[in-house]
């Protein structure tokens, strides 16, 4: 679970809308806290089936905001990022504690 600005945001409700997406291999949602604004910032990380296509993430942006992909309003994220997903063990899961430290500021 996440909180972000009084709101309680569960990846695992988004994530499954998310990878729907044509051209979404696989997601995560996390949260990286931001002792400046004493908040979580919410990144969606994206790992689109060509790694060359650039236009994933406007695609993945405006999908999410509306129509068959859209998410709530406050599960939005501050930023999306374009990225092979770090996994674990036999059933190659996505590693979230890895990306929570790639993106620490």
């Amino acid at each position: 679970m996440l909180l972000c600005s009084g709101s309680n945001i569960y990846p695992g409700l988004y994530e499954p809308i998310i990878q729907q997406i044509p051209g979404v291999a696989a997601c995560a949602l996390i949260g990286i806290r931001d002792e400046q604004a004493e908040d979580e910032a919410i990144i969606l990380v994206v790992e689109p089936y060509n790694l060359e296509d650039k236009n994933v993430a406007e695609v993945v942006e405006r999908s999410i905001r509306s129509g068959t992909y859209s998410i709530d309003i406050h599960a939005l994220p501050d930023e999306i990022s374009i990225m092979k997903l770090p996994r674990f063990g036999r059933q190659s899961k996505i590693d979230k504690k890895k990306l929570q430290e790639l993106f620490k500021k």
